[in-house]
Parts: C-alpha cells; structure tokens; sequence
C-alpha cells in the first residue's frame, strides 16, 4: 500500500511517530482523558511550592499558609 500511496512512514514496515514534535503543539493537542492529571499535578505542585500544601502516603494537609484569614 506504501508504494501505491507513496507514504514513507508506512514503507518498509517502518513505523511513523504519532503526535506532534513540537512540544506546544502536544500540549495543545492534549485529550479531554489526560487534561485533568496534568491539569491536577501542576496545581498540587504550584501549592507545594509556597507550602500551601503537604503530602504524605495517605493524603494530604492543608498547612497553615494555605488557610484562608
């Protein structure tokens, strides 16, 4: 089929990449499944960062800075 079509990324049982190189193009293109993963862990990370937060094995706490007046 590669000959017949003339695509070089099926052509020799050679495997194509899928998905764009461009890093921004992947985040943009990232699907409604992995959104909130990624979406969850940089806000649990920005909240660490000033410890509004702390993590353990079984959970998490609010700490003290994170606590609204």
């Amino acid at each position: 089929m590669a000959a017949a079509t003339g695509d070089p990324s099926i052509e020799g049982g050679r495997v194509s990449q899928v998905g764009p190189c461009d890093v921004g193009m992947r985040d943009v293109r990232t699907c409604f499944d992995h959104l909130p993963g990624r979406v969850s862990g940089a806000t649990t990370d920005a909240m660490r960062t000033p410890a509004f937060i702390g993590l353990k094995d079984d959970g998490g706490i609010l700490a003290e800075a994170g606590m609204l007046p």
